[in-house]
């Protein structure tokens, strides 16, 4: 191996010194300077300000209702509505407070069929999808929303057990499937494995 001389070593050590001092003086003449202010993109509305708080006063939104009428929505709950008219009043953007108003109490509105049953057996069927059919994950996540307002809501207790009735009936019958029909289509009983083209993902028994 050969040695590096003694000029060889020293040309080496300057130049690193000369490296380091010019980073020590670069990040002292950047944090002195004063930051750089960019651009930012801001996504306006061509109303005023002014007519923002009109609008918000007088309750007026381009955002249309999507609600069913209350005779004809699945289920209710006194908690959820009372919540989504709470937190709806406190926002200044009327579009998007109905936007909320309709997003939030669409699974009770649409999709959900409930049967009541004062001892403990209630039985709940949700839609998850386009196909009138339940995934076990899907209903999970459905409800999951839900869950915060059922210490003052024996009503929407009782659903969300449905829920999780309907959910042991589909495991006990076909731990395989995937999704469920509500009601019986062959003589397997009540609920009937649904598979299909699009969602299945039912494995063979071992």
């Amino acid at each position: 191996m050969q040695r590096r001389d003694a000029p060889s070593l020293l040309s080496l050590l300057l130049v690193s010194l000369a490296l380091l001092l010019l980073l020590l003086l670069s990040s002292s003449a950047a944090s002195n300077s004063k930051p750089t202010t960019h651009p930012v993109a801001i996504v306006s509305s061509s109303r005023s300000s002014s007519d923002s708080c009109t609008m918000a006063a007088s309750g007026f939104t381009s955002v249309p209702n999507q609600r069913p009428p209350p005779a004809q929505r699945a289920f209710t709950s006194v908690s959820v509505d009372a919540e989504i008219a709470r937190i709806a009043s406190k926002m200044q953007d009327r579009d998007l407070a109905q936007i909320f108003s309709n997003c939030l109490p669409n699974t009770l509105d649409t999709t959900v069929h409930y049967t009541p049953n004062q001892e403990g057996a209630e039985d709940t069927f949700v839609v998850t999808g386009d196909i009138n059919a339940m995934w076990l994950r899907d209903s999970t996540n459905q409800v999951l929303p839900y869950t915060r307002f059922i210490a003052g809501d024996k009503h929407l207790q009782r659903m969300i057990r449905g829920v999780v009735n309907r959910q042991v009936q589909c495991v006990l019958l076909d731990p395989y499937a995937n999704a469920f029909n509500l009601a019986p289509t062959a003589a397997r009983g009540t609920p009937t494995p649904r598979t299909s083209s699009a969602s299945s993902t039912r494995r063979s028994r071992p």
